[in-house]
């Protein structure tokens, strides 16, 4: 199972490792600012600063604001590739990995087929881990009102119904999330695939399930774990 090699370090490390990142980030903005003012007209030039501005801070924000939850505990880690939020109204929001995890899990000689096929276990493992968690408390699973949701572009619906998850519509809040963080999904499914990779957000998901049905799938679960990884 892959590691998230950003938690190996020290607490130091890991701040000297977002300041590096934030440099590197500054660099190109300041480069593609410099570039802008000097080749295109001034209200052209602001425009360009303030979108490249926008986009090089949403790509930075999963490097500090996954760390940042987990140390706060409102997020937390169900397996390398799928992260938890703190249960909230019986709702448990699952998240696929971010940008920050793929970043820091893959390495350069891992070639794209493996990468997706660890994504894609990490999500399992995710949900065998959330399943587990409750029988571990002895929680009545079949009386429990518990409810998880998620959206992904790695669970296709057919998958998804299998695991039983059932497909929901996504709410306008999240499709607006979807939109802006267009370009980190882009650098993601980049990294996932290794080649430019841009996402079709049609092909983005949602689902819900009450937790007692998906225990349900988790002989299936297990199988097609053990399955995937021999």
């Amino acid at each position: 199972m892959m590691v998230n090699r950003f938690y190996a370090l020290t607490k130091s490390q890991q701040v000297l490792t977002q300041i590096k990142l934030a440099l590197a980030l500054f660099f190109i903005f300041a480069l593609i600012c410099a570039l802008s003012w000097l080749f295109i007209s001034p209200i052209n030039a602001l425009f360009v600063s303030i979108g490249c501005f926008a986009i090089l801070l949403l790509l930075y924000a999963p490097f500090v604001d996954v760390p940042s939850g987990i140390a706060q505990g409102s997020l937390r880690y169900l397996s390398p590739f799928l992260l938890a939020e703190k249960e909230k109204n019986n709702l448990i929001v699952l998240h696929g990995a971010s940008l920050f995890d793929y970043f820091f899990c893959f390495d350069k000689e891992m070639p794209a087929e493996y990468r997706k096929s660890e994504v894609y276990k990490g999500f399992i493992r995710g949900l065998l881990e959330l399943i587990s968690e409750f029988e571990k408390e002895q929680l009545h699973l079949s009386e429990s009102s518990l409810k998880v949701k998620t959206t992904s572009y790695i669970i296709n619906p057919r998958s998804a119904q299998k695991f039983g998850l059932v497909q929901v519509p996504t709410d306008g809040l999240q499709r607006v999330i979807l939109y802006l963080n267009y370009i980190s999904l882009f650098v993601s499914l980049s990294l996932l695939n290794k080649k430019p990779s841009f996402p079709n957000l049609k092909r983005i998901y949602s689902f819900e399930a009450k937790l007692a049905d998906m225990a349900k799938k988790k002989d299936y679960l297990q199988t097609l774990l053990q399955k995937l990884s021999n």
